[in-house]
């Protein structure tokens, strides 16, 4: 049953007896049904995105990793929210750095120079 006093009258029910006269008229003041809500279209969880890649040395100076080029290990990289708030890590023995569960939003990713470089 529905909540005494709540809603639209002429739509629900406040759960109460109503003696009915039956006549050739319509009175829509009567209460007289129940209805089953609707229960809420569960929300999808919002979609969260991982930046990442690989720190490593170009030998030969072409922009691309080429496959005798090894990552460099423990480079500080600072990743810049949308909110202005950072966080850093550093890559790990390969060169590999990740960002994770990350919002939809415009993000800054900063290197620092590793040692010897």
């Amino acid at each position: 049953p529905t909540a005494t006093n709540v809603g639209d009258d002429r739509l629900d029910s406040d759960g109460q007896k109503v003696t009915v006269v039956v006549n050739n008229g319509d009175d829509l003041t009567i209460d007289s049904g129940f209805y089953k809500p609707t229960p809420a279209e569960p929300t999808a969880p919002e979609a969260t995105y991982t930046i990442g890649d690989k720190v490593f040395e170009d030998t030969n100076k072409d922009g691309i990793q080429n496959s005798n080029e090894p990552g460099i290990p423990n480079v500080p990289v600072t990743l810049t929210k949308p909110d202005g708030t950072t966080v850093t890590t550093t890559t790990d023995a390969n060169g590999n750095y990740e960002f994770t569960n990350l919002p939809n939003g415009e993000y800054t990713v900063e290197f620092g120079t590793p040692e010897g470089y």
